[in-house]
């Protein structure tokens, strides 16, 4: 069983934040998180996490890929389905973002 990249990510944001990386910190968390899904590709909520970063880093077309990726590990991942479907809709592809919704709700 693969385990969740969130103690990795906390630590790094606390070594971040003591070595005063303060305005790259969500860039540099962006990369390094990247760069740690590659050596765990089956890591479902690493690749949510992954998707939620980007998302609000404005990388959008490569938040999608990450929430499909981990959607792709756990189909009945409801809350990645959620946030598929809200970042969809806010991209304007309103029938994705409906196909999303029917995914969560089911």
């Amino acid at each position: 069983m693969v385990q969740t990249l969130l103690p990795i990510v906390l630590t790094i944001v606390v070594l971040l934040v003591l070595a005063g990386a303060g305005v790259a910190l969500p860039t540099l968390l962006v990369d390094v998180i990247g760069h740690l899904l590659a050596g765990r590709p089956d890591d479902v909520e690493g690749w949510c996490y992954y998707g939620n970063l980007l998302d609000k880093s404005g990388h959008q077309a490569e938040a999608v890929e990450a929430y499909r990726k981990a959607l792709i590990l756990k189909p009945d991942y409801t809350e990645c389905w959620k946030k598929l479907g809200n970042l969809l809709e806010r991209m304007g592809d309103i029938n994705g973002a409906s196909e999303a919704y029917g995914f969560a709700a089911s």
